[in-house]
This record gives C-alpha cells, sequence and structure tokens, in this order.
C-alpha cells in the first residue's frame, strides 16, 4: 500500500513541476510577446501581455516593472506606481523597483519626500549604485534638504 501511496505522491509532484515549468514558459513568452507590441506601438496590447506574463510567474518582477514603464507612457502614474509596489512585494531584496520607484515618486507624481525614502532603500540594498545616490540629493534638494544633499554629493566625489 505505502509504495502505491509513494507512486501517487511522485506522479503528482511531477505534475506540480511540469505545469510550474509551462507557466513559467508562458511567462516568458508572453514578456517577449509584451516587448514586441510596445515596440510596434500598441501600448494597450502590450500592458494586456505584460499582465498575463505578471500572473503566469509569481517571481518574477520584470513584467512588472515593465508595465510600469507602459503606464507611464499612458500618462497613468499612480497605477504605475502601483506596478512598482508590486514588484517590491514579490522581491523585496531587490533594488531596481525601489530606483524605479524613487524617480517615479520624484518626477512623475512630485512625491519627493517618497522618493527619498525608495532611493534610500535602494542604496541600502545595493549601496554600489551611483544613479540612486545621485538621484538621493536630487530628491532631497527638490525637498529643501541642501546640508543632507550636499553629504550625498560629498560621499559620490569621495567615491570617485
Amino acid at each position: 500500500m505505502s509504495g502505491v501511496v509513494f507512486k501517487i505522491s511522485a506522479g503528482f509532484l511531477v505534475g506540480a513541476l511540469v505545469l510550474l515549468a509551462a507557466s513559467l514558459t508562458l511567462s516568458k513568452y508572453y514578456l517577449k510577446e509584451e516587448r514586441r507590441l510596445a515596440a510596434a506601438g500598441d501600448v494597450t496590447g502590450a500592458i494586456e501581455a505584460s499582465q498575463k506574463a505578471v500572473r503566469l510567474d509569481p517571481f518574477d518582477t520584470d513584467a512588472l516593472e515593465e508595465q510600469s514603464v507602459l503606464l507611464q507612457q499612458q500618462e497613468r502614474p499612480e497605477e504605475a506606481a502601483d506596478a512598482l509596489r508590486a514588484a517590491i512585494e514579490r522581491d523585496p531584496h531587490n533594488y531596481m523597483p525601489y530606483l524605479r520607484l524613487g524617480t517615479l515618486q520624484l518626477y512623475g507624481l512630485d512625491d519627493p519626500e517618497a522618493a527619498v525614502e525608495s532611493y534610500r532603500e535602494a542604496l541600502r540594498l545595493n549601496p554600489n549604485v551611483t544613479p540612486a545616490s545621485e538621484a538621493l540629493a536630487q530628491a532631497l534638494i527638490r525637498e529643501g534638504e541642501l546640508g543632507a544633499a550636499k553629504e550625498e554629493y560629498e560621499k559620490l566625489r569621495k567615491e570617485g
């Protein structure tokens, strides 16, 4: 009897792995389709393809980051920010969504205070990201924190 249970369990596990592999493969397909449609100028179609890729791969943040760019092109900054926040929820240790969110907050949403927080988080995750340091300094200037901005620029100068 235990041999039958083992075979059923192994079959179930293999089936689950096959479904996961198929899902990830389809996600990559839709991500390529999103890029193709975006290049062709079909932003609506590209967003739909990106949403399919997001649903099929619960781990990847690329589709959400690209979806954010498309939403920004359609002048939908709040939705673009939501896509980046979803990317952060999926992979909170990836500095790129924080960096992109900070840029959107600074220039698209005119929220330098939130941008400072996003840039600082990006730098906490990867202290060697020079663009994040530069952007942080710019956000601090927009906030009126000139002393803190100067400190960021001094750090950059010391690092070369």
